[in-house]
């Protein structure tokens, strides 16, 4: 028999109280690990939950104890790592969590040591189904965790990844899972035991451990939350020797526990891990519904994880490759600012609102350092075509007006950059900036002057003219020129269909012209429909629509239509009353508006409202009884406004919804009537899986402790399809939570928010119930049967990115550039991450993609420059040997495979801005 005993303490870093609240029980925990560690020789080690997160929260307020913390990580006797912060992960995207531990991997070797090589995942609300392959990429091993696993999950197995990466995993004992030994044996505080107390606890502890670990090894975890050391630990593994000597016990960090796979062949899992608590004691519950709490704090993450991954590491790539190493440590910094709000109790929701506040406060940050980034490029562009800095024309505070920006003939030039290595035929919106201070040459207006436009129309480099839809005019409006110099400009957003050069820059001529400039054509059939010849569009009293595939004669009926319900869980679960109304339809108003028709895009605005009972009441008699939940009697309204837009070629409709929630204690979905009965296909983080409809389990998890929900997580796109094709829903942002009940319509309902007031550890807070507008942006997409997930997956990448650009007159270039790309990567590769190598070496970029297939897949990548290429781990060491420099190399991917490429550009690359 062996004992492997594993001692850490599991940190929260703000959950039930807000972070710098948790940061002074953390300071004391560490100085206590550090004392314990130094006091005791044959205390033989300690881990800080798999986390680094912990060693600057401690050395911000003690930097003095910077050397304590090297001495004992130097010495293996602290395992610190490998992540930054424990993630969800469901919540954030796979290169979150790739980025999490390669920030994990670099804070512990700055302390001279090596992070802990262990995947240790032992508190994450579930596991997605490509976390082997993630684990195998940066040599981790084994894979330690609880929820997910029920007691029917053994105890040692192999986790498979789709592409075949297998790790081996342990599954800690259901009942309490990391901190089992703990609870049972030592006790929550450090107070020390007496050996006859502490030998016949660990006599019960043995027994029971056996049921779920077997007879010959069993681990003892001690790794409560929040817990100090127990200092007593070499006393404690003395006795267990007393008590059984024929056995060994091991003082493990789990490294060495691989020893138990490598002695029998372990049983096979493959996929995600999302099984809910089956049976009493078991105690591992999968608590889904966090995928839905706090929709503000999950759509402000989303928002600026789109933007680091699809406009700021592209940015920063390319700059870094034009030797602009100075922004790196920028970019690094800004990763580490988002990755603190990935700890998985704050991503979840499950907090305190002091936390949500403080999570809005960093995402802010996030969004004004990717600002300066995306800016940065526009400068760099301009100042390249122009042949002179932005600091030749900006205002200074000490001399006159610098030169107009605006051009004597009221033509201009729109640059446009796309961040994505492959090209993009779709629908751009852009805000042309005219200079106030000239009036524009032409300008027209129907009838006697009531409303004067400016009179351009937009050519593309080919001389092709671009029709579009002026959204709006915006006179006198103030943006930022150059660091202090704010300027006026009247504002034209507009919408236009262009092709997009992959990774590079598009050029658009805006031209004067003398005549008043229109577009009649557009989409309408009806005060309520609309037809491009791929779809149509219907829109119906109840504000539902319905999609009609041309291409089949399909139809998709009552989309987007509400269903609202009571809420009485928390940021954890979703709790319906005994009682409480299912599926409300009080819809008391609907209206129908066309908001635009043109040469681009239809768009139909829906306002539809629904009279509700205003909030739950908790009600008690005279006698303080309790009298149960019930809804109030003073009603208020729910609006929900929908704008659904139907492009000139495109065969989807994108919806943006907002809600004006004055609601308490609710649910509120939305649904998507795909008429076909069975499973239903989900993105998952680099993975496409297939689910059956309804619950796996059928109606056997009734009893069970945690039954299992129909809600399931996904990462965007979930659909249906047969073999006469289907339809996908794409989440732009904020969305996470599924489901699809087992109907012979095929319906699949999408999470919009749960509304709720319990938090942890307090009487009740407000932020949660989310009284405010709420918005939100998805796609509804047809799909053939011979759609591909990559073809979808590009479709969503597209959809979250957004071109960056900017105006210059015409006058001041001195030669019309064309379009130039900077990497193109063609074929049914999916693109990953295009980012600067984590090491920040010159002119060195790293490239990831993914093969979205269940077969073998191949892509070319094209280059504007030679470099030199090698395939990496994804913990970005080498993997292969460097190719000879080319502009052109062919990929090929087996299937679910993630692949990491180096980039290593000439000083050539230099001279190009």
């Amino acid at each position: 028999m062996k004992f492997y005993y594993f001692n850490s303490t599991h940190w929260d870093r703000e959950w039930y109280q807000p972070f710098q609240r948790f940061r002074r029980y953390l300071v004391a925990t560490a100085d206590g690990i550090l004392s314990a560690l130094e006091k005791d020789e044959t205390l033989k080690q300690f881990t800080f939950d798999g986390q680094t997160i912990v060693l600057e929260d401690v050395l911000e307020i003690h930097p003095e104890w910077r050397e304590r913390f090297a001495r004992q990580i130097r010495r293996g006797r602290l395992n610190v790592g490998p992540w930054y912060v424990m993630p969800d992960e469901f919540l954030v995207s796979a290169e979150s969590l790739i980025r999490n531990l390669l920030i994990g991997r670099e804070i512990a070797r700055s302390f001279g040591g090596e992070p802990w090589q262990t995947g240790y995942i032992c508190d994450i609300f579930g596991h997605m189904a490509q976390m082997p392959q993630i684990f195998h990429g940066f040599g981790l091993a084994p894979a330690v965790l609880w929820r997910g696993a029920n007691s029917r999950t053994p105890a040692f197995f192999l986790w498979e990844a789709p592409d075949g990466s297998r790790c081996e995993t342990i599954h800690l004992i259901p009942r309490n899972g990391y901190a089992d030994f703990t609870l049972w044996v030592t006790g929550w505080w450090n107070t020390p035991l007496a050996e006859a107390d502490f030998k016949q606890r660990f006599q019960k502890e043995a027994e029971r451990l056996k049921q779920h670990f077997g007879p010959d090894n069993l681990i003892l975890s001690d790794a409560l939350d929040h817990i100090e050391i127990h200092a007593q630990t070499p006393q404690y593994l003395q006795w267990i020797r007393e008590l059984y000597p024929d056995a060994e016990v091991i003082h493990t960090n789990y490294r060495e526990t691989l020893e138990i796979f490598r002695e029998s062949e372990q049983p096979v899992i493959r996929g995600e891990l999302i099984s809910p608590a089956d049976v009493r004691p078991a105690d591992g519950l999968l608590i889904t519904h966090t995928l839905s709490s706090r929709y503000d704090v999950k759509a402000a993450h989303d928002l600026c994880q789109n933007r680091l991954e699809l406009e700021s590491d592209p940015l920063l790539a390319y700059l870094n490759s034009h030797d602009r190493p100075e922004l790196i440590p920028f970019w690094r910094h800004t990763w580490k600012q988002f990755i603190k709000n990935q700890a998985h109790d704050s991503i979840c929701g499950c907090a305190v609102d002091a936390v949500s506040r403080q999570m809005h406060a960093r995402f802010e940050e996030i969004n004004q350092i990717c600002d300066t980034f995306s800016e940065d490029m526009i400068l760099q562009d301009r100042a390249r075509i122009t042949g002179h800095s932005i600091t030749r024309d900006a205002r200074t505070l000490m001399i006159e007006e610098p030169p107009s920006e605006a051009d004597p003939d009221g033509n201009y030039l729109l640059n446009i950059y796309n961040p994505l290595p492959f090209e993009r035929d779709e629908l751009i919106e852009a805000e042309l900036r005219f200079p106030v201070d000239s009036p524009y040459p032409r300008k027209g207006a129907d009838g006697f002057g009531y409303e004067w436009v400016n009179n351009f129309r937009l050519y593309d480099e080919a001389g092709r003219e671009l029709p579009y839809q002026l959204k709006r005019i915006r006179h006198n409006q103030m943006r930022n020129f150059y660091r202090h110099d704010s300027r006026s400009y009247d504002c034209y957003p507009v919408q236009f269909r262009t092709r997009l050069a992959a990774c590079g820059w598009s050029r658009i001529q805006v031209k004067a012209v003398q005549d008043k400039v229109r577009f009649f054509a557009g989409r309408l059939q009806s005060r309520r429909s609309a037809s491009n010849g791929k779809v149509s569009l219907a829109i119906n009293a109840d504000g539902t629509f319905d999609l009609q595939d041309l291409r089949t004669g399909r139809v998709y009926s009552s989309l987007n239509d509400i269903s609202i319900d009571r809420e009485i869980g928390d940021g954890w679960n979703h709790v319906q009353p005994v009682g409480g109304r299912r599926l409300a339809q009080s819809l008391s108003g609907c209206s129908v508006s066309v908001k635009e028709d043109g040469p681009v895009l239809t768009v139909f605005e829906v306002v539809r409202k629904f009279e509700l009972p205003r909030e739950l009441t908790y009600a008690g008699t005279i006698h303080e009884a309790y009298d149960g939940i019930a809804e109030s009697a003073e009603y208020a309204t729910l609006t929900v406004t929908s704008r659904i837009s139907l492009g000139a070629e495109d065969d989807f409709v994108d919806v943006q919804t907002a809600v004006f929630n004055t609601v308490r204690d609710c649910r509120v979905r939305l649904s998507m009537a795909s008429g076909i009965p069975g499973d239903y296909f989900a993105y998952q983080n680099y993975a496409f899986l297939t689910r059956p409809a309804g619950r796996a389990t059928g109606n056997e998890s009734e009893p069970w402790q945690e039954s299992e929900p129909l809600e399931k997580n996904f990462s965007g796109i979930a659909g249906k399809r047969d073999d006469q094709g289907g339809i996908a829903f794409l989440a732009k942002y904020g969305l996470h939570e599924v489901s699809s009940p087992d109907w012979e319509n095929g319906e699949m309902f999408f999470t919009l928010y749960r509304a709720f007031r319990r938090t942890v550890g307090t009487d009740g807070e407000s932020d949660c119930q989310l009284e405010r507008m709420l918005h939100f942006e998805y796609r509804f997409s047809v799909v053939s049967p011979d759609t591909s997930f990559a073809e979808l997956y590009g479709q969503l990448l597209r959809y979250r990115s957004a071109p960056i650009s900017y105006m210059l007159a015409q006058a001041a270039v001195a030669e019309l550039p064309g379009r130039e790309t900077w990497i193109a990567l063609d074929g049914e590769l999916s693109f990953g991450a295009l980012k600067p190598a984590q090491d920040g070496a010159d002119n060195s970029v790293v490239l990831r993609v993914v093969n979205l297939s269940d077969r073998p897949a191949a892509g070319r990548l094209t280059l504007s420059a030679p470099a030199r290429l090698r395939e990496l781990n994804l913990d970005e060491t080498a993997h292969g040997e460097l190719q000879n420099a080319a502009q052109k190399f062919e990929l090929n991917v087996a299937p679910w495979k993630i692949l990491t490429y180096q980039l290593i550009f000439s000083n050539e690359q230099k001279d190009s801005l």
